[in-house]
């Protein structure tokens, strides 16, 4: 349930004199996440959803970018991180009962864990493929 641009991490490299530019290299073909290439911040990019991936596994790199004295760029040094996102299962398939009202009595000398009432939900509907 969490929302387009939702906030889910940080990821962070250190260098002496340098600007790191973070990137999504493996892991995010479906584009599901953003990472902001000066901060490292990952936020959500589209709307997840825990039935269709309960998790991602992402590479992400960090490249410093060293800038000499003549103000030409320096080759660059680089890293990679693997980033690991767990989703939360949501209830966004709350029970839809069979009937509006349901009504059941009792005997008053009933036994105790007598049976009083059953009542049905429909089968939930699913938005993924291959359920119905």
């Amino acid at each position: 349930m969490a929302t387009v641009g939702k906030v889910v991490g940080v990821i962070l490299a250190a260098a002496i004199n340098q600007t790191i530019i973070y990137s999504i290299v493996e892991g995010n073909e479906e584009g599901v996440f953003r990472l902001n290439n000066s901060t490292g911040v990952f936020s959500t990019a589209k709307q997840l959803d825990y039935e269709t991936n309960a998790s991602y596994i992402l590479k992400v790199e960090a490249d410093s970018m060293e800038v000499v004295g003549s103000n030409l760029r320096a080759p660059s040094k680089t890293n990679t991180a693997r980033v690991f996102i767990d989703v939360w299962d949501e209830n966004d398939h709350p029970p839809v009962f069979t009937k509006p009202l349901y009504l059941g009595g009792v005997a008053e000398d009933a036994k105790t864990f007598t049976s009083v009432l059953q009542v049905q939900v429909q089968p939930a509907l699913f938005k993924h493929k291959g359920c119905v």
